[in-house]
């Protein structure tokens, strides 16, 4: 049924094209893929699309967006596990030579939490008032959200007749 057209040698391997007789249909279409997870064979536009350093151009996901959506925090996890040491020492080195960058950003986070009233700051800031740990803040959502009403309050006080 197919015919071997050509032999072309690719980075020392020889690479095979067939040709398939005009009464017979592809199975994938060119406008499709199959993603391995669900077996499904969908249309690229199920598929997320990321830019590939290497091959320098757009590629497809090998997952479509629901399965990826899906399985990405276990894979995720999986992968952290198995990489555990590597991705802690890299952490470590980033952090040492980049000490700059770091400060930056944190400033930045603090400066948005603080805006926004995140339970993260509020905890560390009523953990400094009442001299325990954030751990013990955060087990008691009652006080949490007590200092979070009270700084809300105070801060509508000190912006009252500014505007």
């Amino acid at each position: 049924m197919n015919k071997q057209l050509d032999t072309k040698e690719a980075k020392g391997k020889p690479e095979l094209y067939t040709v398939l007789p005009a009464d017979k249909k592809a199975v994938a279409d060119v406008g499709s893929k199959m993603c391995p997870i669900c077996n499904k064979n969908k249309s690229l536009n199920n598929y997320y699309k990321y830019f590939s350093k290497s091959r320098q151009k757009y590629r497809y996901s090998n997952y479509c967006k629901p399965c990826a959506r899906e399985n990405s925090k276990p894979r995720a996890k999986k992968h952290f596990e198995d990489n555990r040491e590597q991705k802690l020492q890299y952490a470590k080195d980033y952090r040492k030579q980049n000490p700059e960058k770091i400060k930056k950003l944190s400033a930045k986070f603090t400066k948005k939490y603080r805006e926004e009233l995140q339970d993260c700051y509020v905890a560390e800031f009523a953990s400094k008032s009442l001299k325990c740990s954030t751990k013990e803040i955060h087990e008691n959502p009652e006080l949490l959200q007590a200092y979070k009403n009270n700084m809300n309050l105070k801060r509508q006080i000190r912006n009252y007749g500014k505007k």
